[in-house]
């Protein structure tokens, strides 16, 4: 055991950040990199109202989604954000994010499996963990499952777009 009493090998790590009043958690192993937002993202036209642009970094052009508006979170509640940006699979992606907060170490035995929510199957939120002393419960995401629905929900909107565009005969 190590000196928190917690055996080694049965902890995760997730980094906690915030949303308006809520805490939401992404586990360490698919976090590249926490960058500051830039002052400008590169606006796609007729992108769905989530994806917020594009912005570079280090040479590679990352998509920013905004993770407010895909959890329905409300207004920024100031400050300048953060940008979580996330490895899955090969896939990388900037999420948009009010302030990253902690990263936390969860034991395994702590962690409870999530209600399932989603109508259509996705399951976007895997677990929950209560942290601190405030009883507050941290809902953990997917972050595969957040990208497949973030991947499907921009072609069933690219799909749409292109059946209500008129057609040139």
């Amino acid at each position: 055991m190590d000196e928190s009493g917690i055996e080694r090998g049965e902890v995760e790590r997730f980094v906690v950040f915030r949303l308006g009043a809520e805490r939401y958690g992404l586990p360490i192993a698919a976090v590249e990199e926490v960058a500051r937002r830039p002052s400008h993202l590169t606006r796609l036209p007729h992108a769905p109202p989530y994806l917020e642009g594009l912005m570079r970094l280090r040479s590679a052009v990352i998509p920013v989604i905004d993770q407010r508006h895909r959890f329905a979170a409300g207004e920024a509640s100031g400050g300048a954000g953060r940008i979580i940006v996330v490895n899955v699979n090969g896939l990388r992606a900037g999420f948009a994010v009010d302030e990253v907060t902690e990263v936390l170490a969860v034991p395994v035995s702590e962690l409870a499996p999530a209600p399932s929510l989603a109508a259509d199957g996705a399951q976007v939120f895997d677990r929950v963990v209560t942290a601190g002393r405030d009883g507050a419960m941290i809902l953990l995401i997917a972050p595969q499952a957040l990208l497949d629905a973030t991947e499907r929900d921009l072609l069933a909107d690219l799909t749409t777009r292109a059946d209500a565009a008129p057609s040139s005969a």
